[in-house]
């Protein structure tokens, strides 16, 4: 009875919170070909200030493509970061967003630091109908682009209610080798969850959002998660948004059922996420 129990606890656990390698990183910074800032470091140590277990894959080429549909439904998230990629799909190509969208489909999570995304690939944009991606998949209705330019510092806070609520964000040009400045975009009009609001430059508003529909769950940013000055702050909204993915690193939980008093409730005796 007891080994029935706690294995039925660990599959609840389980349920609950995903462990194990779930995680691929896709760089498209274009640090590789075309000179473009190294953003990389700011993600890894922010995944490895979290304890988690990732693979990385970097786009060395950026007129090719990330990786393919099979590779991308080995893993539950997929964090996609372009730095300074701005034109003729650096930021992805026409493959990757069909491939994107059918992992998302298919019930995947996206993290998706795009500074310049929206420029790229919609530089019209303008307002998004339905079978435009940010329209699908980040829930964007009509965005205003580069609203603030940023070419030495800024700021920006967690929006009431998002998952980065009650954080403040220091940010800083990264870009300043090759595409001078923080060029960022704002969500005039979406039905996700607003995530940062820019509090300096002036005028305050929205850049990024968190979206989820009953197949999958995205956090997409304008303002560099690179940008960010602070690695703990980097590291604390990253497990964040892990957290809202379900995705727990070396620290997320870990109980030793024996430890229970036989007939007590698991939940009042564990606490945090029970």
């Amino acid at each position: 009875m007891k080994r029935f129990t706690l294995s039925f606890l660990m599959i609840l656990l389980s349920s609950i919170f995903i462990y194990g390698q779930t995680i691929l990183y896709v760089d498209r910074d274009g640090s590789a070909d075309l000179d473009f800032t190294d953003c990389s470091m700011y993600f890894m140590d922010a995944l490895d200030a979290g304890g988690y277990t990732y693979d990385y894959h970097e786009v060395t080429d950026l007129t090719m493509d990330g990786p393919d549909l099979a590779t991308m439904q080995m893993y539950e998230v997929i964090i996609w970061s372009t730095g300074e990629g701005w034109q003729n799909s650096q930021t992805m190509t026409d493959n990757d967003e069909t491939n994107l969208a059918a992992f998302l489909d298919g019930g995947g999570m996206l993290f998706f630091s795009g500074q310049d995304f929206l420029w790229d690939r919609w530089s019209s944009a303008g307002v998004f109908a339905a079978g435009d991606f940010p329209y699908d998949y980040f829930g964007l209705r009509e965005v205003s682009q580069d609203v603030w330019f940023i070419d030495a510092t800024g700021s920006m806070d967690g929006v009431a209610g998002s998952i980065a609520d009650g954080m403040s964000f220091d940010l800083q040009d990264i870009f300043t080798t090759t595409k001078d400045g923080l060029y960022i975009d704002e969500m005039v009009d979406h039905v996700g969850v607003e995530l940062f609001n820019v509090t300096d430059p002036a005028p305050e508003g929205i850049c990024a959002v968190q979206y989820e529909s009953r197949a999958f769950k995205t956090v997409f940013t304008t303002a560099d998660f690179g940008a960010i000055i602070d690695p703990m702050d980097q590291a604390d909204l990253m497990a964040a948004v892990m957290s809202y993915f379900g995705v727990a690193g070396a620290a997320g939980p870990c109980y030793d059922f024996d430890d229970l008093t036989a007939g007590g409730l698991v939940a009042e005796q564990l606490g945090g996420y029970w």
